[in-house]
């Protein structure tokens, strides 16, 4: 059952255009640790670098650049694409492959649900629910290229209020000479309050901040060899059962970026 198609619950076999469920069994066996790897197993889906800024770049039949003007990203329902230059900055979404539950993939521009940027097809992330992982859990992997990933959450569930605080730390050095490295801290804080049998308010709190090398850039004609970005977003969603079957929900959310540029300098007669 998705709900991303028509804000509807429907079957996958229901839904009136292609879609693509990466379950929690599938994104436990891909292996992936990186979040925009994992649409890889999208079809017609391409995954890459950016040629600018050296940052992950997802699209849909090659319709796109490094830019996601075309592709509406969501995280639980709130947009994750940043509305100054439509980036998608998915090493500091400020969560990781272990808060994912599912990720319903619409393909093609007919999800006409989520307006003009969701063109070419729309991604919806969405998160575990609180109660299925309580107390601690640890997590760690390491590859190649330096490349590690830590993380620690914990979550408690009582009789009106379950909340899970998480912390993750990402980095990775890329491809020789290619500066591509990048390094994400994030923290997140999620809850759910039950008002009464009918009525909760579910949010999530999450800031990540790092540094990414901007692959050829640090030169005399483009100076700037790495950004330090630093997200903070918010989701709140008040939702009231009216009848068995039918409900409706209240939802909106925040985000806010900062990026700082690093500059290369250096003598002419060095160059």
């Amino acid at each position: 059952v998705v709900l991303s198609v028509t804000r509807l619950p429907q079957s996958t076999t229901d839904t009136p255009m292609a879609i693509t469920v990466l379950d929690r069994a599938m994104i436990e066996a891909s292996g992936f640790i990186e979040i925009p790897d994992l649409l890889r197993l999208v079809p017609g889906f391409q995954v890459g670098l950016s040629w600018r800024d050296h940052h992950t770049a997802v699209t849909y039949h090659g319709q796109s650049d490094g830019l996601s003007r075309r592709m509406q990203v969501l995280i639980d329902g709130r947009v994750a694409v940043g509305s100054l230059f439509g980036l998608v900055d998915w090493d500091r979404l400020g969560i990781t492959i272990e808060d994912i539950d599912r990720i319903e993939v619409i393909r093609g521009p007919a999800g006409v649900a989520y307006g003009s940027n969701a063109f070419t097809g729309a991604i919806n992330i969405v998160t575990r629910e609180i109660s299925l992982n309580p107390g601690w859990r640890f997590t760690a992997a390491s590859g190649s290229r330096d490349t590690s990933l830590v993380t620690a959450q914990y979550a408690e569930t009582g009789d009106r209020f379950d909340y899970r605080g998480s912390v993750s730390y990402y980095h990775t050095d890329g491809f020789k000479g290619v500066n591509d490295q990048s390094i994400a801290r994030s923290a997140r804080f999620q809850g759910r309050y039950q008002m009464d049998a009918s009525t909760h308010l579910d949010f999530q709190l999450a800031r990540s901040q790092g540094p990414w090398g901007r692959g050829a850039a640090g030169t005399l004609l483009d100076p700037v060899g790495h950004k330090n970005a630093e997200e903070q977003n918010g989701n709140f969603r008040f939702t009231h059962v009216s009848t068995p079957g039918n409900e409706w929900y209240v939802q909106f959310g925040f985000s806010t970026s900062e990026e700082a540029d690093d500059f290369f300098i250096a003598q002419l007669s060095a160059i």
